[in-house]
């Protein structure tokens, strides 16, 4: 009887046990249920903002490699408008270091010739305060006659 009874609680013992491990399967697996219901929901949703970030970058690094592109194309053009600009500058500074001093040689025979002019002016007015004195005292003699 004995092991019958033992039997019997054990069997009882064992039910309750396989009872409480079922209440417990049944309530692990509603928890773990619902939680991986939220989990992949979470998930989802970060995969969606991962997805926008995704193309929101993928724009922005397009506009900017676009942005670059122009500002390069736009570098590219100063420069070229730059060497243009000295090697017009090269061109002006050789004609006008060329004529510096052919200017300077014309501004010296202009005042060689200035004053070789001067020179016979004051001649000229020397013969004309000459002349003007003859003719005053040649005016003077026939007056009196």
């Amino acid at each position: 009887m004995d092991n019958q009874i033992t039997k019997e609680i054990y069997t009882k013992d064992m039910a309750e046990i396989k009872a409480k491990l079922d209440e417990h399967d049944k309530n692990f697996k509603e928890i773990y249920t619902k939680d991986m219901v939220e989990i992949k929901a979470k998930l989802a949703e970060h995969d969606q903002n991962f997805k926008e970030i995704k193309e929101t970058y993928t724009k922005d690094m397009l506009e900017i490699r676009a942005k670059l592109a122009e500002h390069d194309k736009d570098i590219k053009e100063l420069k070229e408008m730059i060497q243009s600009l000295q090697r017009t500058m090269l061109i002006i500074e050789d004609a006008v270091t060329n004529k510096i001093p052919a200017l300077f040689d014309g501004y010296a025979m202009h005042q060689e010739k200035q004053e070789q002019l001067e020179n016979k002016v004051d001649k000229i007015e020397e013969k004309v305060e000459t002349h003007s004195i003859r003719i005053a005292a040649l005016e003077t003699i026939y007056s009196n006659n």
